[in-house]
């Protein structure tokens, strides 16, 4: 049925019910658009009063409507059960349907269920969540979905009285609501559901004004009993022999099904060191009390006053109702106790302690009623006020011991060790295990410091120990000590031996001559370890051992904390051997001193006394004879040419000892020049020595000259200029030895006989310059022919450096090789120096030129080279 309308319009109830097959419309009722026509618009209201229906409408055409049929929900299964403890919550009619002939969709609607009749607090109404594949219902958070596809979102069925609410979108069609109400299910959380059937009822709104019919459905609630609980079995603490109630914060039994009275436990093992009682009446066993009782705290146990700290009871619980508990124990334990019976002790006065000792300095008595160990003891060790250096080097170990009273002695047990020890700081000594105290008696523990072998003498330390620094099972025990410098131990070296620790020298001696150390020795006073004794005050004596005797000057010194140092020390030893002997010092305290009398007795390095032959000689060698000329053609290292040498001779007494020698002067005299020739030094124990002049001495230093008992040996010396220029022919190169003067002699050899001459090199080696060729040292000049030349010519005899060689005498001879003639051409050289005269040349023809060559003498001497000239004109006149 259709109507249109333009306007306002009454509708009276004969056209309502023929355009809706009887409806009757109400005030309220709601009508579906079933068109909107070809105009746009919309209606604004519709209402009704049950006699007419008014149609507000925004366009100019009308539309016609109609009233929407109502959703309906059936619930065909039959009650529902739910039994306490199942597998889950029950659904409340799996079969249920819903249809509604006009809404293909919900949206806006709701689906409503809410608990009608004996609902409880603990009943809750959910949705199973099948799971998102196609025809499950799906539940995510508060949102529920048909085949993966969100139709709403639920709140509330959560506490019994607030319905659980569905709210539906456009998703949501009957079906799917269909779906959703057979998911609804039942469940109640309590251990105590109430067993009245519960009233579930469900409604369904369509969103478009249609609501269905409340449908209802019963659910069936079986209780089941639940067991007893054991919620609380702490165990009793109490003391030693005290009577103390069990009430429920000790033991308790739960039942949420049962009343405490109803909770009854019956005894299957009593205590054994004391009793359980019921109102002051001990139970055996088999008997019983109740929760109730202990809640009432009825139910105590009396310690019997044993050492023993652990005890129990068993019983079981039964509810009444078929629950039971099985056979439980219950700890019946005696606070364990500890004191301190012996108060904490360290050190008490002074006491000493050797390098490598072991010192008792604490101790502390303790006392526990069983069941209680000692872990530590904890205490700090200090230098003194006035340091005295201790560190933590000085202790090897402390050590704890275990003991049955405060003395350390060989029947105490060594229980733990620490051999990193703080000073300055608490040291921790644990035991190796837990130790365990006796019941009821006293039990000492005794701390001891082991010192290290490397402890300085007179280094001191002293005791403290804080309160409760004995660590127990039960918590830290013991008194404070506090450290003060009156109760200390120090570290006491005593020496039992003497030791060079500086070696005196030299350690060679002459016999029957006295011996001036320049090192003197240095005696320390020690123990065993090698540690120092600073109290060591003796005077320390050096004697002599060996067959010979000793005079000695300085030989007593004064220990100074443990240190003899001697000064200005010397001894003049005489052999007993007529070759010599070896002797030492030997160092002895005083006897009777303030250490004792030390015993083992140091001697220092062994010193050779020697008897010395002086029959040392110096003579003149016989490679050499002097004196030799030194060319200046000997101006290289290999040009070098012997011109002195000596011979060094030992007598080869009885002393069977070289003569040794480490330098040797040669004094210089002569003429020549010195400055421009090197000498060197050589032999079988020298080779090529170069020396040094200054102050007319030559000096052969460093030498390692040794010649054997009884032999001989030669040394020469060499020489080569090292500068020919300047030189004058006939230089003389004085150089002489005195054997008892210019040498230096090994003390511990042969020394020279004394009357030893001075060596010579004769009259010195003459410097002799060598000609090696002829100069004109005035050129010819000025020739007319036939006329003397106006400057006659001089010619020279030189070596390369221009030096004149004076022994040149030679005839020197004036050539030409012109066609003119010479006139008195020779003249005989002087001193080197050929210095003509009258020479003239007649020429062939007037400007002949010429020129002049002087030679010397063939066959006299050296053969010298023929020198010209420069060239001459002559002129003919």
């Amino acid at each position: 049925d259709r109507l249109n309308v333009t306007g306002a319009a009454a509708l009276d109830g004969t056209l309502d019910i023929g355009l809706i097959n009887g409806f009757t419309p109400v005030t309220g009722n709601s009508f579906e658009i079933m068109s909107y026509g070809s105009r746009s618009g919309g209606f604004s209201s519709i209402t009704g009063d049950g006699q007419n229906m008014l149609v507000n409408y925004g366009a100019t055409s009308g539309s016609a409507f109609k009233p929407s049929d109502k959703p309906i929900v059936v619930l065909p299964g039959g009650a529902a059960s739910f039994t306490e403890g199942s597998s889950g919550a029950t659904l409340i009619d799996a079969g249920a349907t819903v249809t509604d002939a006009d809404s293909p969709n919900l949206n806006g609607g709701q689906l409503t269920v809410d608990l009608t009749a004996n609902g409880t607090a603990n009943d809750r109404l959910g949705i199973r969540n099948e799971g998102n594949s196609a025809g499950q219902t799906g539940v995510s958070g508060s949102t529920v979905s048909f085949g993966g596809v969100a139709i709403g979102t639920f709140a509330g069925g959560t506490n019994g009285s607030t319905p659980l609410v569905a709210s539906l979108n456009s998703s949501a069609t009957p079906a799917s609501a269909q779906a959703l109400l057979r998911n609804v299910t039942f469940d109640n959380v309590s251990e105590a559901p109430s067993a009245l059937a519960r009233t579930v009822r469900a409604v369904l709104s369509d969103g478009g004004g249609g609501t269905s019919t409340a449908v209802t459905q019963t659910v069936n609630v079986t209780p089941v009993n639940d067991s007893p609980v054991l919620a609380t079995n702490a165990g009793l603490a109490l003391t030693q022999g005290e009577e103390k109630v069990i009430g429920s914060a000790a033991l308790q039994v739960t039942d949420v099904d049962n009343t405490t009275a109803q909770i009854a436990y019956t005894v299957t093992a009593v205590p054994t060191y004391g009793t359980l009682e019921k109102s002051g009446v001990a139970l055996s066993a088999n008997g019983t009390f109740t929760q109730q009782d202990v809640d009432n705290s009825l139910i105590t146990y009396h310690h019997g006053n044993s050492h023993q700290i652990v005890d129990s009871f068993t019983a079981t619980v039964a509810d009444g109702a078929g629950g039971n508990i099985g056979a439980t124990s219950f700890a019946l334990n005696v606070d364990r106790a500890v004191s301190e019976t012996s108060s904490a002790a360290g050190l008490s006065g002074g006491s000493t302690v050797a390098p490598g000792g072991e010192v008792k300095i604490f101790h502390v008595g303790l006392t526990a009623n069983g069941g209680v160990s000692v872990n530590s003891v904890a205490l700090t060790i200090s230098d003194l006020s006035s340091a005295t250096g201790i560190g933590a080097g000085a202790f090897s170990q402390l050590k704890l011991y275990r003991s049955t009273d405060a003395v350390l002695d060989g029947g105490d047990t060594a229980i733990g060790t620490q051999a990193t020890v703080a000073v300055g700081s608490p040291t921790t000594i644990a035991a190796g295990t837990p130790d365990a105290l006796p019941n009821g008696t006293e039990q000492f523990y005794l701390i001891s410091a082991v010192m290290s072998s490397a402890v300085v003498d007179g280094q001191a330390f002293k005791v403290g120990f804080d309160a409760n620094g004995a660590s127990t099972s039960l918590g830290g025990r013991g008194s404070a000590v506090v450290a003060g410098d009156a109760n200390k131990v120090t570290v006491d070296v005593v020496a039992d031996r003497l030791v060079f620790t500086t070696q005196p020298a030299p350690l060679t001696s002459s016999s029957g001559s006295a011996l001036d150390f320049t090192t003197d020795p240095v005696i320390e006073a020690r123990d065993a370890n090698g540690l120092r004794d600073t109290g060591f005050t003796d005077t320390v004596t050096l004697t002599e051992t060996g067959a010979g005797t000793a005079t000695y000057t300085n030989n007593s010194a004064a220990a100074v904390a443990g240190v003899a140092t001697f000064s200005g020390l010397t001894v003049t030893y005489t052999s007993n051997a007529p070759g010599g002997e070896t002797f030492a010092l030997q160092a002895d305290d005083t006897a009777g001193g303030a250490e004792g009398d030390i015993t083992i007795l140091p001697t220092s390095s062994s010193i050779t006394s020697i008897t010395i032959n002086s029959d040392g000689i110096l003579t003149a060698g016989s490679g050499v004879s002097e004196p030799v000329a030194l060319p200046s053609t000997a101006n290289s290292v290999g040009d070098a040419l012997p011109i002195f040498d000596f011979a060094l001779v030992d007598g080869g007494a009885s002393d069977g000892k070289p003569l040794e020698l480490s330098q040797v002067v040669v004094h210089t005299s002569g003429t020549g020049p010195f400055n421009k020739v090197v000498f060197r030094l050589s032999g079988p124990d020298a080779s090529q020595v170069v020396g040094t002049q200054s102050g007319g001495l030559l000096t052969f230093s460093g030498l390692n000259i040794s010649v054997a008992n009884g032999q001989t040996e030669t040394y020469a010396v060499d020489a080569y200029y090292s500068d020919t220029s300047g030189l004058t022919d006939g230089q003389t190169l004085g150089l002489s030895i005195d054997g008892d003067v210019d040498l230096t002699v090994g003390a511990s050899g042969t020394q020279m006989s004394g009357g030893n001459a001075p060596v010579i090199n004769g009259a010195g080696s003459a410097v002799a310059v060598v000609a090696d060729r002829l100069v004109f040292a005035t050129q010819p000049g000025g020739s007319v022919s036939g006329s003397a030349l106006t400057t006659q010519p001089v010619v020279v005899a030189w070596d390369g450096q221009g030096n004149v060689d004076v022994d040149f005498v030679e005839v020197v001879t004036l050539s030409e090789s012109s066609a003119g003639t010479l006139a008195n051409g020779t003249a005989t050289a002087v001193s080197g120096v050929a210095t003509f005269a009258g020479v003239a040349y007649t020429a062939s023809a007037d400007g002949e030129s010429f020129t002049l060559a002087a030679d010397d003498q063939g066959g006299v001497g050296t053969d010298l080279p023929a020198v010209n000239a420069n060239a001459l004109t002559a002129d003919v006149v």
